[in-house]
């Protein structure tokens, strides 16, 4: 159909719940690997690793979003890895699903319900088959100052 404007999302799970973000975002994904803790960080900061021979911080997405934890390296985890504010980001999610071909118009706005700092990142809502996808924006997770905090801490 002319007109029909497409972009590719990468799917992926927080337990029962559905998330996509635009693929373009996405450096790449790797596989959950040895994390070194930080100590006194935030919660959802749960360390850092290696990135060929660059450090980066990796936040888990089930505590940014205070979700109920999972078991340490359950099966299927995985990085995103993102970059917000010049600074690269590892994000933890529970396993990515599937690379999704959408149009713009699948996406509705955000419920109304969704206020304060989550209204930063949440980009809208999609019904594909029963399946509801809530679409974030991943450079937005964190506020320019928890980026900034967190770049501190690493470099402390």
């Amino acid at each position: 159909m002319a007109g029909v404007r497409e972009q590719k999302y990468l799917a992926f799970m927080l337990g029962d719940q559905e998330f996509a973000s635009n693929i373009a975002v996405v450096r790449e994904i790797r596989g959950l690997e040895k994390v070194a803790a930080i100590p006194d960080s935030p919660p959802h900061l749960i360390g850092m690793m290696d990135l060929r021979g660059k450090v980066i911080p990796v936040v888990d997405l089930r505590r940014r979003f205070h979700l109920p934890p999972v078991e340490a390296g359950s099966q299927g985890q995985v990085i995103i890895v993102v970059e917000m504010d010049a600074q690269v980001v590892g994000l933890l999610v529970d396993r990515v699903t599937e690379v999704l071909s959408l149009a713009d118009s699948a996406w509705e706005p955000p419920p109304p319900l969704y206020q304060g700092p989550a209204q930063r990142f949440l980009s809208g809502v999609a019904n594909l088959k029963g399946r509801l996808i809530v679409l974030l924006d991943l450079t937005r997770v964190l506020s320019r100052e928890e980026v900034q905090d967190m770049t501190d801490l690493m470099a402390s």
